[in-house]
Formats: C-alpha cells, structure tokens, sequence
C-alpha cells in the first residue's frame, strides 16, 4: 500500500522533545498534505527519535522537599520522586517534609539511607512523623522534659532536706 511520503509519522510527537521540529511529527500540516494528495498516512506509537520530555514544572512543595531531602542524599532521581510524589495528599506531603531531619538524625550514615522515591514510595516518613514529630519521642522536647523534672527533683529533694532539719 502506498502510504503519504512513504514513512510511517509519529503519533505522539506532541510529547517528545524535539516536537513539531521532528520530521515524523503528525502535524496538522501533514494530516492537510496527506488529505490533499489523497493518501492514507502510516502512523507509529513513537517513533526511533522519540525523545522523552522530562516535567521540569515540579511544584513548589516539591522543591522543598527535594532541596531538604538532597542535602543528605545525594543519589535518586528527581523525577522518580515527583512521580510518587504527586500520588500524594497535602497531609502526607507536609509530613514527608517535616520528618526529613528526624529520618536524618536515625539514619546517621548517608549510604543507608533510601533514594527519595523510596522514602515516599515506602512512607518512612510516617514511622519517623509518629516518633518524633507527634510529639512522643521529640528530642528537644524530651531533653526540655529531662531537665524540668531534673529541677523538680532537686526543689523536692531541697524540700525534703529543710524538713528533716526541723524534725
């Protein structure tokens, strides 16, 4: 069968990177051509220079993450993250990002720490939010804790000290 230019165009150019520059692209000029001559046109799935666009339009809650996330793990991919990323809710996001450091401070030697898209894909940081974040095992809070009741033992202890120097 005699096909339009005798080449088979590519049904997802609008997705590839090189676009409508591409000579496979099934634009609308060559659906027009194609028409005019009055021959059918051979299309493929993609074609051999089908390139991948990669989505450089992350979100700004994305790029948070990613920028503190990072800062102790220096291997992953990017886009593996924003895939996992945005199957998300904003709860789950917020708490991703929160528990960052905390996941940090447990897994102190870099090489054992998980790719982001792991760490979402996973959810880590649930198990790292419900330790830390909520309040239970906060290390800030719980060394404040220490020494309040540290203070509290010794005006007890002064206390009881001044009762026995009565009795």
């Amino acid at each position: 069968m005699l096909c339009y230019k005798d080449r088979s165009f590519c049904s997802v150019w609008v997705d590839c990177a090189l676009g409508a520059k591409c000579s496979r692209a099934m634009t609308q000029t060559v659906k027009a051509s194609a028409e005019k001559a009055g021959l059918p046109i051979a299309m493929s799935p993609a074609c051999s220079e089908f390139q991948q666009v990669k989505n450089k339009n992350y979100t700004e809650d994305f790029i948070a993450f990613w920028k503190e996330y990072r800062q102790g793990v220096k291997r992953g991919s990017k886009q593996g993250a924003y895939k996992v990323w945005i199957k998300l809710n904003a709860h789950d996001r917020d708490i991703a990002t929160r528990a960052i450091p905390y996941y940090f401070r447990e897994a102190k030697d870099p090489k054992y720490r998980k790719h982001a898209s792991t760490y979402l894909n996973k959810r880590e940081f649930e198990f790292i939010y419900e330790l830390f974040c909520d309040g239970k095992l906060d290390p800030v809070r719980e060394k404040e804790e220490v020494e309040s009741q540290k203070a509290t033992d010794d005006e007890v202890q002064e206390v009881n000290d001044m009762l026995k120097g009565l009795i």
